[in-house]
Order: C-alpha cells, then structure tokens, then sequence
C-alpha cells in the first residue's frame, strides 16, 4: 500500500496529464524539457496498466486519461 504523499502525487499527474492532453489535443513529448516529466508519468503508469499492476483507483484514472485521448483523436480527425 502506497503513501499518502505517493497518492496524492499520482492523483496530481493525472490531473496535470488530463489538462494537458485537453489543451494541447495530443501527449506529452519525451524530448521537450517541460514535458519530459509528464511524459515519464505517463509511459511508467501505462506499463503498470499493462502489467495489471495500478491499484483499482490508479487503474479507473488511466482508463479516464485513455477516454480523453480517444475523444481528442476522434476531435482532431474532425477539424
């Protein structure tokens, strides 16, 4: 079971992960210095997805993150 601190700092990556992919309509990149950072948060949270290892709260806001970005995709090929 994972700290309080850990889970508050997870819970704010998925809120800055969430507005940034709403603002900028696509993911963070791994070679942009202000990126960088919610990019690892990502790409580490979508292994341990894979794995089957997020807890059941993590897991329900990767699938959230994962409908924002299916919404985005669709809203893009729109305009």
């Amino acid at each position: 079971v994972r700290g309080n601190k850990t889970k508050l700092f997870i819970n704010e990556g998925y809120e800055k992960l969430a507005q940034f992919i709403i603002k900028e309509k696509r993911l963070p990149a791994a070679n942009k210095n202000d990126e960088s950072q919610l990019y690892a948060f990502f790409y580490k949270q979508r292994k341990l997805f894979e794995e089957g290892n997020l807890e059941s709260l993590e897991e329900t806001k990767f699938i959230e993150i994962a409908k924002i970005i299916q919404n985005h995709k669709y809203e893009n090929k729109r305009n």
